[in-house]
């Protein structure tokens, strides 16, 4: 989808947006790091909004911080076109076997 169709009546992008983002950006950073057959599913995630944003690329980059046998701990920045940090997030994923 683009942005212009979730942008909010003040012409910023909905916060869901950044947010879905980073959920989808952090599983992607932890999923290759299974074994093969085993899938995580998320803990809890926090999203902190930095900046607002309009109509824009927004794009992900998600670190795993501590990869563990049971629990993955994720870290997750968001920037706008112009690469300023928009909005960066957290997660604790565990592992489902």
């Amino acid at each position: 989808c683009t942005v212009y169709n979730l942008l909010t009546p003040t012409g910023a992008a909905h916060g869901g947006v950044a947010s879905a983002l980073t959920y989808t950006t952090m599983g992607a950073a932890v999923s290759p790091m299974l074994p093969a057959g085993v899938k995580c599913s998320t803990v809890e995630m926090q999203v902190r909004y930095l900046r607002p944003v309009g109509r824009t690329v927004m794009t992900a980059e998600a670190k795993v911080l501590k990869p563990g046998r049971r629990i993955f701990h994720v870290e997750c920045h968001v920037t706008d076109s112009e690469g300023r940090i928009v909005a960066s997030g957290t997660g604790t994923f565990a592992v489902i076997d």
